[in-house]
């Protein structure tokens, strides 16, 4: 028999060719302040700079704050003109996602803290003063350069780039403190995948960089555990496992081959129970005696060596 004829065709007489499930996966990820990778970018210009810090504000590192932002604003108080923010975050959970993997959906929630003295908070929302819409993009961080960024020492003038091939949209605010952003980030985390799994996290940012526009977010170090970043993704795994049975209908026995090798076989009812093992297993081949079943219909569940789970159906006469 021409095994490769079978499973390219599915076309032989008397048996029943099956081709695996696709399983659906959830991956959620939501890190604290030990996994979690966030970090806020400030460019001020020259006239912003406070004596009493150490460093210009584009030199200092802000990856321990409770909070980030995506902002374009002015601190005329402190005689500061205009500055610009932007933000990184790094989901080093996705490394998990398994080669080949279908994206299904992926959306990543950012939390707005309660109000935080000296901020203004998100700028738009129903009866605002500052009406300019906020709303930006998440792009990947440059994965030609991996380790580009590091938390604890990134700052404006050493911040990495970003690919701006794919995007997802971040949608305007709605309220002025508290309340959740939520991104579709699904082709982002598909390219991510189809990339090799090189993941050096999302590059967020305004789309309009004018004053006066400011979405604030809660980073893995606030301490509300709640508001920490989240990531959702559920995706589903190819499976290429196939089986055929024959004769199908049968009577005293059946034959059942597969294009990996089997390393189980058993037989199961509709009602889900385990009617008997297969006993009889060589390779891609297991046979199987069915002449003290009832007539009625029973299912194959197969285990492939490499893990695979692939059913088939028969008829018993």
């Amino acid at each position: 028999m021409n095994l490769r004829k079978l499973f390219c065709t599915g076309i032989l007489a008397g048996s029943f060719l099956v081709q695996a499930a696709q399983a659906q996966y959830t991956l959620n990820l939501k890190p604290g302040p030990k996994e979690g990778l966030d970090a806020e970018l400030t460019y001020m210009e020259d006239a912003c700079h406070n004596s009493g810090q150490p460093l210009p504000p584009h030199l200092i590192n802000s990856g321990s704050k409770a909070y980030m932002t995506i902002s374009d604003w002015t601190w005329n108080e402190v005689g500061c003109p205009g500055s610009t923010t932007r933000s990184l975050i790094k989901f080093s959970g996705l490394s998990t996602l398994p080669p080949g993997a279908r994206i299904t959906s992926a959306t990543m929630s950012l939390y707005h803290p309660a109000p935080i003295s000296g901020m203004w908070g998100n700028n738009y929302f129903p009866g605002t003063p500052l009406s300019n819409t906020n709303e930006g993009s998440v792009y990947l961080v440059d994965r030609s350069d991996v380790g580009t960024w590091n938390e604890d020492r990134v700052d404006w003038t050493d911040k990495p780039g970003y690919e701006t091939g794919i995007s997802a949209a971040i949608p305007v605010t709605n309220t002025q403190w508290n309340g959740v952003s939520t991104t579709d980030v699904t082709k982002l985390v598909q390219e991510i995948v189809n990339g090799g799994g090189i993941n050096n996290g999302f590059y967020l940012k305004l789309n309009t960089e004018v004053h006066y526009r400011a979405q604030v977010y809660a980073t893995s170090d606030h301490p509300d555990a709640a508001l920490w970043p989240e990531l959702r993704v559920r995706y589903t795994l190819p499976y290429t496992a196939q089986l055929s049975i024959s004769p199908n209908p049968a009577k005293d026995k059946i034959t059942v081959q597969a294009n990996e090798e089997i390393a189980s076989l058993k037989i199961v009812s509709v009602s889900g129970s385990t009617i008997q093992n297969a006993t009889s297993v060589k390779e891609h081949n297991a046979f199987v005696s069915v002449s003290d079943l009832s007539p009625g219909l029973y299912f194959i569940e197969a285990i492939t060596v490499t893990g695979k789970l692939v059913r088939g159906k028969f008829v018993k006469e």
